[in-house]
């Protein structure tokens, strides 16, 4: 008899998936929280959008392959100064 239940419980709540399938757009629509939820994924994704414009027009400035403007002059390190420090361990 203890055993009957949960399999009885199992057989009904079976077909659940497929309803929320084919019901849950509905359902959504109606609710007050998944309306509250799509306005904050819009207000989130609209963030996004204007912080990677931001991104993408900032000009930087200054920055040189060569000469990196967090280094001073007395730091910057040139090409020769590279092989130099590759070939010392050899």
């Amino acid at each position: 008899m203890g055993l009957l239940h949960p399999c009885f419980l199992a057989t009904i709540l079976t077909p659940l998936p497929g309803i929320f399938l084919k019901f849950g757009a509905v359902l959504r629509a109606r609710s007050k929280f998944a309306n509250e939820a799509n306005a904050q994924l819009a207000k989130l994704q609209q963030t996004r959008r204007e912080v990677q414009e931001r991104f993408e027009n900032k000009q930087v400035t200054g920055m040189d392959a060569k000469n990196p403007s967090f280094l001073t002059s007395q730091e910057s390190v040139t090409s020769d100064d590279k092989d130099k420090n590759l070939n010392h361990g050899l």
